[in-house]
């Protein structure tokens, strides 16, 4: 690929192929403010990286070049596999939900759009990752997610109407359950035509609202499933498409018999009001000032298992209502809110107890009542059960924290096989086949960007006498400590192998031969000078080394290999404890 600074400029009608090699599309892709890389399709080697990413990822682009793959920053079920199969076809495009690995910190979430493109006869993909779109997206998932649980905790239905002057339900809520008696999987088909409902009394004044191609409100009765009659309030509305023209109807339908109830009761005798609020379907309650219960009606009674002698005249607090959820919330305090500014909770939830001990969570709807003189004379409750859609959201929260857990397990493991497979357990070092494949990968580079790069070979000095004296335990004491050195007088980017036994090697790419040289004499002084006490026993171990370099010595990597090795073996032959190179130790037939 052609470098950044080497690149020529194009125009906008030059082929993308063309464009991705100039220095022109490379500046304008610095310029977004988002991840974008370019990576192989095949093994996933990085190509290019902007700003952003490089930014992102706290690495140079040398570095993700040298030493890591785009499999190395994120995640995805089959890994790349997948991505290959999403791209199979050539400039297809892909959106994926990925979980990208933060250097320094926790799996992220991301949106990545991808884009297979060729570059230079070889197949690569385009990638920019997106975390805000994946913020979005999943508020908008967790938006829906409430606003589901909404309706189907409330106690009236939502529908659709397509046409606006049909019942043809596009849509209807868990709640037509509560307020028709058949369950919102029957509609359409199973269930009767919802015009078959209404009240015959009332089917003329509905059938002009519905009529008047407007929105409206209007008070019905309703024939339910079970035979009773309830009154709902419907309101309803039109819904326009981007033209201005009425494609739908929505609305709302609420079981307001006990409303009706408390109304009729204004106007009835006693009898009359008992037998309409104890038709209702709901809990009503009756609370004065002072927060006792005045009245109950009978499903009220049944649902919390007490007699109404039981209930009436006894505090709301410590009957029906526990000091302390189970949640820990305070209720005591509640309550003393809910009396003190009745208006502040038209709706709220809370638990409730039971006579057999029973906790239950209960969807109130709370209406104060005042004289004339605007004192509160008593709060009418409303409650519908909710303890079932409480425990199903409950034990959805808690398996989507648990594979949350699992998820970050399996990708720490994930992380520790892969240090597994490249790593030498002993030394902490990079293993042979790790080697091979970084000095592929940095040679293909250097002769690319006609650079140099050397290899350093080394070996520790009768390492099988420091075995035979003082055991394998002192042997491999000396390995690790000869692996730490390495490592810390390393390069980010140099590449420190135990290329097997007491032999090592390290990959310096960049470093011309004098480079080389010096820092291999650096080492063997260092680690000569450098005291090892091992059970007991001071070790002075030194080290023979052998310097090769690209493109002075060899072109391909196991020919530079090879002449490392015997350069190597010449510091042996010439007394150990020194550096040889490789200038006069060629040997044309290997």
């Amino acid at each position: 690929m052609t470098s950044l600074s080497d690149a020529p400029s194009h125009s906008l009608s030059t082929p993308p192929s063309e464009l991705l090699t100039s220095g022109t599309w490379f500046r304008l892709l610095d310029a977004i403010p988002l991840p974008v890389t370019l990576t192989r399709l095949l093994d996933g080697a990085f190509l290019y990286a902007n700003q952003a990413a490089i930014a992102r990822s706290g690495l140079t682009l040398e570095q993700l070049r040298a030493h890591f793959r785009a499999d190395d920053f994120y995640s995805m079920p089959l890994g790349r596999t997948a991505l290959q199969l999403q791209l199979r076809n050539p400039d297809s495009v892909a959106q994926l939900d990925i979980a990208l690995r933060d250097p320094q910190g926790p799996v992220v979430p991301v949106r990545a759009t991808v884009r297979r493109l060729r570059v230079e006869d070889e197949e690569c993909v385009l990638t920019l990752y997106d975390e805000q779109a994946y913020a979005l997206r999943h508020q908008l998932s967790l938006n829906r997610q409430q606003l589901d649980a909404l309706l189907a905790n409330m106690p009236g239905m939502a529908y659709r109407c397509t046409p606006a002057g049909s019942w043809e339900f596009d849509y209807v809520s868990q709640g037509t359950l509560y307020v028709t008696g058949y369950p919102a999987t029957d509609w359409p088909g199973q269930a009767p035509d919802f015009a078959s409902l209404i009240h015959p009394e009332h089917r003329e004044a509905h059938a002009i609202a519905l009529a008047s191609g407007e929105g409206y409100g209007i008070e019905y009765r309703l024939l339910h499933r079970d035979g009773i009659a309830r009154w709902v309030h419907e309101q309803a509305w039109l819904v326009e498409d981007a033209e201005g023209r009425v494609v739908a109807r929505e609305g709302v339908i609420s079981d307001i018999s006990a409303r009706k109830a408390e109304e009729a009761a204004r106007e009835a005798d006693a009898e009359q009001y008992r037998e309409l609020v104890q038709s209702a379907r709901s809990i009503i309650l009756r609370l004065d000032p002072q927060g006792r219960i005045s009245f109950v009606n009978q499903y009220a009674e049944s649902y919390f298992g007490y007699d109404p002698d039981e209930l009436i005249g006894q505090p709301l607090l410590g009957t029906l209502l526990p000091e302390t959820e189970s949640t820990q919330r305070n209720l005591a305090g509640v309550l003393e809110a809910l009396l003190t500014q009745p208006e502040d909770f038209p709706v709220h939830v809370n638990e409730n107890l039971c006579r057999d001990g029973r906790r239950v969570w209960v969807l109130w709807t709370n209406q104060p009542v005042r004289n004339a003189q605007g004192q509160l004379t008593e709060i009418l409750s409303i409650g519908n059960d909710i303890t079932e859609q409480r425990q199903i959201q409950l034990e959805l929260r808690r398996a989507h924290e648990q594979l949350q857990v699992q998820y970050q397990r399996i990708a720490a493991l994930q992380n520790q096989l892969r240090e597994q497979a490249i790593r030498d357990s002993l030394t902490g070092l990079f293993n042979r086949r790790y080697l091979e494949e970084t000095l592929e990968r940095e040679l293909a580079r250097a002769q690319r960007e006609q650079g140099a790069l050397s290899v350093i070979m080394l070996d520790v000095d009768h390492f099988k006498q420091v075995n035979d004296r003082f055991g394998h335990k002192a042997g491999d004491e000396v390995l690790r400590a000869l692996g730490a050195y390495l490592r810390a007088r390393s390069r980010s980017e140099d590449v420190a192998c135990r290329y097997g036994g007491e032999e090592f090697a390290i990959v310096l790419p960049g470093a011309q031969l004098g480079d080389a040289v010096r820092r291999a004499e650096s080492w063997r002084e260092g680690f000569a000078a450098s005291a090892l006490e091992v059970d007991g026993h001071v070790l002075q171990v030194t080290l023979s080394l052998g310097v090769a370099s690209f493109p002075s010595h060899a072109s391909d990597a196991e020919t530079l290999l090879n002449r490392a090795d015997s350069a190597l073996y010449a510091a042996k032959g010439h007394g150990r404890n020194r550096v040889e190179t490789a200038c006069a130790h060629v040997d044309d037939s290997v």
